[in-house]
């Protein structure tokens, strides 16, 4: 297959003229471009094995990449012929090629190290003494030997070695001393840690326990304060709670004189709607409450919520009737609202003759006639006549 320099197509081998974009593949210009195409090819590959070869094998590595300077075609002939001929830049293809081979020199002696230390034993300790209670005794003689070391140091303490042992004594200042035995060579370290334990004495044993009682008592106080603390917040919660739920019953008993009148407009009623929702998650919390008194109020006033709510939504439900028959009058649509507690809706009128009509007028107010809490919504061509008839799963107007 034969890719097009300027479309990146393909076609045909034998191909003198693209098949996409009409372009003649036998110019100068298009196999320029398609050697420049063929050398990035190259080069990439090149790259690619170059670049692993380098992890796994220097040297090879750097044959690749200087086959690749020194070998690549300058022209259209076919690759490697005349590759000794009319090249240019040939002082930097020296330059890189002789960097390379120092890079590939300096990689290889890196590698040719890494696999020595890996290889390095690691230095051994080998703790000689009991590290068995001690009993009363406050010295202890530390005795050890180790493997594949230069020097051996316990707790930073450089030891000398003597008949292939260290020895050391300590002091047990403490009933546990722990001792930290570290024992390095050239490349590697390794790392003990032991603890050697004895008796406590009189005086030991009075001081601990003093110094526990007292870390006792410390907790007591922080545990002690951070409860002072919750019962302060809870306190100030309490109060905040019962400071909004005596607001919210001056509120209903006012309800009237800031909402009854304002059930002239879709706003007003929204309005009304918003405040008596806000009520409800106070009363929600109120019941979740912790504090008697709080869920006791709360109860009284949810009370007192529900029997406004039961003398308001149907009043909402007529006011919203009304306000929608006037809107709809120019559309030859007529609303009315009905039943028990006006929980019912129905609109007449000749657009509501095709079920598309019926179905995209329900989803356009099913959500208003949600939070108005009707029961029913009917759509009918004509008063009396065939139509759709949704029941609404609304809540109860006296549910909070």
């Amino acid at each position: 297959m034969l890719r097009c320099p300027f479309c990146k197509k393909k076609n045909q081998s034998e191909s003198h003229k693209c098949k996409h974009c009409g372009k003649d593949l036998n110019t100068n210009e298009a196999k320029e471009l398609m050697y420049k195409a063929k050398k990035q090819d190259v080069w990439l590959i090149i790259s690619i094995v170059g670049v692993f070869a380098m992890i796994f094998n220097p040297y090879i590595g750097f044959l690749i990449f200087v086959t690749g300077i020194w070998l690549h075609p300058r022209n259209n002939e076919p690759f490697f012929k005349n590759r000794f001929k009319e090249y240019q830049n040939y002082k930097l293809r020296i330059i890189l090629s002789i960097l390379l081979f120092i890079f590939s020199v300096w990689l290889n002696h890196h590698q040719e190290q890494q696999r020595f230390i890996k290889n390095y034993p690691m230095p051994k300790i080998y703790v000689l003494s009991s590290q068995d209670n001690q009993g009363e005794n406050k010295q202890y003689l530390l005795e050890l030997s180790a493997s594949d070391y230069l020097e051996v140091r316990v707790n930073n303490n450089l030891l000398n070695e003597e008949n292939g042992k260290f020895k050391l004594k300590i002091d047990l200042n403490d009933p546990k001393t722990k001792l930290q035995i570290i024992a390095k060579n050239e490349h590697k370290t390794t790392k003990k840690e032991i603890v050697i334990s004895r008796n406590e004495t009189e005086k030991e044993t009075a001081e601990r326990l003093a110094m526990e009682e007292e870390e006792k008592i410390r907790k007591e106080k922080v545990e002690k304060a951070r409860l002072a603390e919750i019962e302060k917040q809870k306190e100030i919660e309490k109060q905040t709670l019962m400071a909004d739920l005596d607001f919210i019953e001056t509120d209903i008993e006012n309800y009237q004189i800031v909402y009854g009148g304002k059930y002239d407009s879709i706003v007003g009623i929204l309005l009304a709607i918003d405040e008596l929702k806000r009520w409800r998650d106070y009363i929600s919390k109120a019941r979740q409450s912790e504090f008697p008194e709080v869920q006791k109020l709360g109860e009284q006033i949810g009370r007192n919520i529900s029997s406004l709510q039961v003398r308001e939504f149907p009043k909402m439900r007529k006011a919203y009737g009304k306000i929608a028959n006037t809107e709809l009058w120019r559309h030859d649509v007529d609303v009315k609202v009905f039943g028990t507690a006006n929980g019912t809706i129905e609109l007449v009128g000749y657009h509501f003759t095709l079920n598309a009509n019926i179905e995209d007028s329900h989803k356009e107010i099913r959500e208003m006639l949600a939070l108005l809490r009707f029961d029913k919504a009917n759509y009918r061509w004509i008063e009396g006549g065939d139509g759709g008839v949704y029941t609404l799963e609304s809540k109860k107007d006296s549910e909070i």
